[in-house]
C-alpha cells in the first residue's frame, strides 16, 4: 500500500505562538495527508466519454473499475480516502466535464 509519511499537526509553530485550533483547521490538515495519486483525474471538454478514454493501456483486467463523474474542480477527500482503501483491489476514476454556467 502507498502511504505518505506521517506528519504532526502543528499545535504551536518554532516560534512558540499557538497555531489555531478548531475543527476546520484539522480538517484542513488531514485533507493534505491523504494520498492524492490513487484517483485518475480525466478532463474532458466535449460531450461523450469513450471507453478508450477511460481504459489505459496498464489497467489490469481482472481488476474492477470504479468510474465517478464530477464537475468540481478538485477531488474530493471521500474519494481519496475510498481509492486508497481500495488500492490494488479496485481502479479509480474520476471524469471532470465543464460545469455549465
Amino acid at each position: 500500500r502507498s502511504v505518505k509519511s506521517p506528519a504532526a499537526y502543528p499545535i504551536a509553530s518554532a516560534d512558540g505562538t499557538v497555531n489555531e485550533v478548531s475543527a476546520r483547521a484539522f480538517t484542513t490538515f488531514a485533507e493534505k495527508a491523504l494520498p492524492t495519486h490513487l484517483v485518475e483525474r480525466i478532463e474532458i471538454t466535449g460531450d461523450v466519454v469513450s471507453e478508450d478514454l477511460i481504459m489505459s493501456k496498464d489497467a489490469s483486467a481482472k481488476t474492477p473499475t470504479a468510474v465517478l463523474l464530477t464537475n468540481k474542480a478538485t477531488t474530493s477527500s471521500l474519494l481519496k480516502a475510498i481509492s486508497h482503501e481500495l488500492e490494488g483491489r479496485m481502479r479509480v476514476i474520476e471524469v471532470a466535464y465543464p460545469s455549465s454556467a
